[in-house]
């Protein structure tokens, strides 16, 4: 395994460990795309970051990327205990996280905010994460718009 591997691997440990120390509970209700930001400023990478519903995920990075369609974007990668083959809750909890990142891409003028969900690999095995991809744009209206 190659050093860079080797450190993603353990980023991924680490944020697995924390975010089962979490706890959290189930999303019930879904968060519109259309709310203001929440006034919590976003957590740093490697730390939980608890939303709105209570639930929390693990920041595992977060910065400018380009999105499909090669707008500039904000990229917020982060750890879930949900699985990605459940795409209802998923995408509730990814909302969520859009709502608490949103202010900080209008900040920086993005027009663009993906959030991308890593799902944890369950009972220690060594299997890869798996992700899905959530993204939003700014339309001319002033609106975000999820894809």
């Amino acid at each position: 395994m190659s050093p860079r591997a080797r450190a993603r691997t353990g980023r991924i440990a680490a944020a697995a460990l924390a975010l089962a120390a979490c706890g959290s509970p189930r999303p019930e209700a879904p968060v519109e795309a259309a709310k203001p930001a929440a006034p919590a400023a976003p957590a740093v990478e490697g730390e939980a970051l608890a939303l709105p519903s209570g639930r929390r995920v693990v920041v595992l990075a977060s910065g400018p990327t380009r999105d499909s369609r090669g707008t500039s974007a904000l990229m917020v990668r982060y750890a879930t205990e949900l699985s990605v083959d459940d795409t209802v809750p998923l995408a509730r909890e990814a909302a969520e996280v859009f709502q608490t990142y949103r202010g900080r891409a209008e900040g920086a003028g993005l027009r663009a905010v993906v959030a991308s969900a890593f799902e944890m690999p369950r009972g220690g095995s060594a299997q890869q994460a798996r992700g899905y991809n959530f993204s939003w744009t700014r339309g001319g209206d002033g609106f975000w718009h999820r894809h």
